[in-house]
């Protein structure tokens, strides 16, 4: 499977999706410039006909921010469970 950066930023691409729930490809800007070589997840079809555009590190932020959520969750889970067993 492939991945995006090091092991700790590993995203797997199949799960980036744009508007139209498609898969949107990971690339690299190109053009001379302040951003040359960042990376971004934009659709197939970008900017014609789909808008979906997203810096891989905004992705990545967000996905550590859902895994923080749901470790919350998941102790508060394990607090309530072991409220109910008293």
């Amino acid at each position: 499977m492939d991945s995006s950066g090091s092991s700790s930023n590993f995203i797997p691409r199949s799960q980036i999706h744009c508007f139209h729930n498609e898969i949107a490809p990971l690339r690299v800007v190109r053009h001379q410039g302040p951003r040359v070589g960042l990376k971004f997840y934009s659709c197939a079809y970008w900017p014609r006909i789909c808008g979906f555009f997203r810096w891989a590190d905004e992705v990545i932020d967000d996905v550590r921010t859902m895994l923080m959520d749901k470790d919350e969750t998941i102790v508060e889970l394990q607090h309530k469970k072991m409220a109910l067993k008293k």
